[in-house]
């Protein structure tokens, strides 16, 4: 994916109540966009963002799970490495060094 690849065709404003997921980020993003232009706005998105209190359940379960090996039913390449972005780094626009060491 890159700056040219399609994305969701979703409304700037997406209803309150609606469920916390991809479609309102998309919907911020648009709304973004509408409102300052795409030549006055940067919309910067990363896989695998985390903080030095990450505490989502989710990834760190995973990477508990991967740590143990065997076999893991999972999606795309198994060889294919993951660069985790430290949250710091982003949100300070540096070159990103490694989240977990």
């Amino acid at each position: 994916m890159n700056e040219d690849s399609l994305t969701c065709p979703c409304p700037a404003d997406t209803p309150p109540g609606q469920p916390a997921d991809n479609h309102l980020k998309a919907g911020c993003e648009r709304a973004v966009l509408e409102r300052f232009g795409a030549d006055r706005s940067l919309i910067l998105n990363c896989g695998l963002l985390v903080g030095p209190y990450e505490n989502v359940g989710r990834l760190l379960w995973w990477l508990d799970r991967m740590a143990r090996g065997g076999k893991v039913l999972a999606p795309g390449d198994p060889d294919r490495a993951l660069q985790m972005i430290d949250a710091r780094d982003f949100a300070a626009g540096r070159t990103p060094r490694p989240a977990c060491r």
